[in-house]
C-alpha cells in the first residue's frame, strides 16, 4: 500500500470537491497531493509534444518529494505515462482507463469478450468522424485506427442544407411565448428571503 501518493489531475477536477471527497473517502492513511496540471491534458489530444514536455515538467516539479505513486487522474494522461514516469523516477502510475472500460462493459451488460475485436464509432461533436490525426501519434490509437467503422462516416451530401431549416416565418411570433405571469411563483411558495438573508 503506498503512503505517499500524488494526483495528477485537470485544474478543475484538481480543485473540485468531488476529488475532494474522494481523497477523504478512500485516502485512508496515505498522504494524499493534489497535483494541477494545467494543459496537459489538451496537450495530450492535440498531440503536441513540446506542451506535452513542459506541462509534464512544470507538475513533476510541484510533486513532493519521497511521492510513491502517482495517480493518473485524467484519461488523457495515460497516453503519456511512460513520459511521466520518467519525470519522476521510481513512482508507481496507477491509470483508471482498464477500471473505467470494465465498467462500461459492466453498465451495458456485455462482458469482455478476449477472443474477438470490437468496432471503433468515432462521434466528434454528435457526428460521425474519422479518428483524429493526433490519435495515430499514440500506439493506443493505431491499434484503434483499423477498427473504425468507416460506413458511419457521412458524406458532405448526407448533412442538411441550409434551404432544409425552416424560413424565419415558421418561428414563434413573440406573442407566443408566455408571459412573466406565467411564471409567477405563488406567494405562499416563495421562501422567506429577510429571514434566509440573516441567516
Amino acid at each position: 500500500m503506498h503512503q505517499v501518493v500524488s494526483i495528477w489531475a485537470t485544474v478543475a477536477t484538481t480543485n473540485s470537491a468531488y476529488q475532494r471527497k474522494l481523497i477523504a473517502d478512500f485516502g485512508g492513511a496515505a498522504v494524499v497531493t493534489p497535483v494541477a496540471c494545467p494543459g496537459l491534458a489538451d496537450a495530450v489530444d492535440a498531440g503536441d509534444e513540446a506542451a506535452i514536455s513542459a506541462a509534464i515538467a512544470d507538475a513533476a516539479t510541484r510533486t513532493p518529494e519521497g511521492c510513491e505513486a502517482i495517480v493518473l487522474g485524467c484519461t488523457e494522461y495515460e497516453l503519456a505515462a511512460d513520459r511521466i514516469a520518467a519525470a519522476v523516477p521510481g513512482v508507481a502510475m496507477l491509470g483508471s482507463a482498464p477500471a473505467v472500460a470494465a465498467q462500461a462493459l459492466r453498465r451495458l451488460n456485455h462482458p469482455a469478450a478476449a477472443d474477438r475485436a470490437g468496432t471503433v464509432r468515432v462521434l466528434l461533436s454528435g457526428r460521425p468522424s474519422a479518428l483524429p490525426g493526433s490519435a495515430l501519434l499514440y500506439a493506443e490509437g493505431r491499434l484503434l485506427a483499423p477498427l473504425v467503422v468507416e460506413s458511419d462516416l457521412a458524406e458532405p451530401d448526407d448533412f442538411a442544407e441550409p434551404d432544409d431549416f425552416a424560413e424565419p416565418d415558421d418561428f414563434a411570433e413573440p406573442d407566443d411565448f408566455a408571459e412573466p405571469d406565467d411564471f409567477a411563483v405563488p406567494e405562499r411558495a416563495r421562501p422567506d428571503r429577510d429571514r434566509a438573508r440573516s441567516g
